[in-house]
């Protein structure tokens, strides 16, 4: 079901990836983006099919909205942690920027 979400992120992102006035790179370059674009596609509709015919309780359902938020909550992690280590010690002063409520 998480896969699901990555190629609405990934459509967004695809183009600025190969204009060449953004960052340059050639079709060939971002490849790899536009298979797992495809594939994440694939996996996330199979995941909800997969859901659709086994959770058939609603202790089930309930059960894999839990996995599924849990999912979530683990890559929301990932992407922070990447951003505090990578990213933040470069912004200076503009780091220090409120987080918006509801975001954390």
């Amino acid at each position: 079901m998480l896969e699901s979400q990555v190629p609405g992120i990934y459509r967004v992102q695809y183009p600025k990836l190969i204009d060449p006035d953004v960052y340059g790179f050639t079709e060939d370059d971002t490849e790899f983006f536009d298979l797992h674009i495809t594939s994440d596609e694939v996996h996330g509709e199979r995941g909800y099919q997969i859901v659709l015919n086994y959770a058939d309780t609603p202790e089930l359902q309930q059960r894999c909205l839990d996995m599924v938020k849990e999912a979530a909550d683990m890559r929301f992690t990932y992407t922070k942690t990447l951003y505090e280590y990578y990213v933040k010690p470069d912004l200076g002063e503009w780091a220090e920027e409120p987080v918006p409520a509801g975001v954390a």
